[in-house]
């Protein structure tokens, strides 16, 4: 950049006015400018391509760390999960859904329930650990989410939410239709009845009023209202 002494003989200028020509060596300052910055342009031009080479690999190297650093849905983690959702990207400190390969027994929503919970729950994909913790809270330890979040050996499972299961539920639908998509033994249990006589009826983390608990029919694929004392089945989910 052109500074406020000639390039030649470093004479100082005053830097409020504009000076055309040296008055001690006569170069001609205007034109000066004007080779600069067609020597600048020049040089744009070599380094352009060089640095959209750079910009493209850097590109492709991201893409492909995207790609072999996630999680593939179906895949078994660690803890023994199954990954059945992928959001693809981290925020809030998950991007992965993971549920438990097995049912837990049967049981209550909850022994005890009231409407003071309505409020503090969440049917956002992710929100079913905040309603699980609520749950325990207003309700105690004999709760379907107190249930869920003692299994396994993470710390982090819980009851999902209404839109987690029907995640969960159009994952079971699509595992089950590719068989080779393993494992699908671990879902038989969304399909098929057991010893319990409603055994495709699965507990979500949400509350309609003091009475009435949401639950998931896997039989049927749609959200039911259930009295909050009527046993069914429970499949804790983590996020990740």
């Amino acid at each position: 950049m052109f500074t406020n002494c000639c390039p030649r003989c470093k004479k100082v200028f005053d830097k409020k006015e504009l000076h055309l020509m040296c008055s001690d060596c006569g170069l001609q300052l205007s034109t000066f400018r004007i080779d600069r910055a067609e020597k600048r342009h020049k040089m744009m031009k070599k380094i352009k391509p060089v640095i959209k080479f750079f910009i493209l690999i850097a590109i492709l190297g991201a893409g492909v760390g995207f790609v072999s650093n996630r999680c593939k849905i179906g895949t078994v983690c660690e803890d023994g999960g199954i990954i059945y959702f992928d959001k693809l990207f981290y925020s809030d400190g998950w991007r992965y859904l993971a549920v438990a390969p097995e049912d837990l027994k049967a049981a209550n929503w909850s022994d005890v329930t009231n409407s003071k919970i309505l409020g503090e729950l969440s049917s956002k994909i992710g929100g079913g650990a905040r309603n699980s913790y609520n749950m325990i809270y207003r309700f105690g330890a004999k709760t379907a989410a107190y249930k869920a979040i003692t299994y396994g050996k993470a710390d982090d499972w819980y009851l999902g939410n209404s839109k987690e299961m029907d995640l969960l539920y159009k994952f079971s639908k699509f595992i089950l239709f590719r068989k080779k998509f393993k494992p699908t033994e671990t879902f038989a249990s969304l399909k098929k009845s057991g010893e319990e006589e409603e055994a495709h009826i699965y507990w979500t983390s949400e509350i309609i009023d003091k009475e009435k608990s949401v639950a998931f029919d896997f039989e049927k694929g749609s959200l039911i209202n259930e009295p909050a004392s009527n046993s069914n089945l429970i499949r804790p989910i983590r996020k990740f």
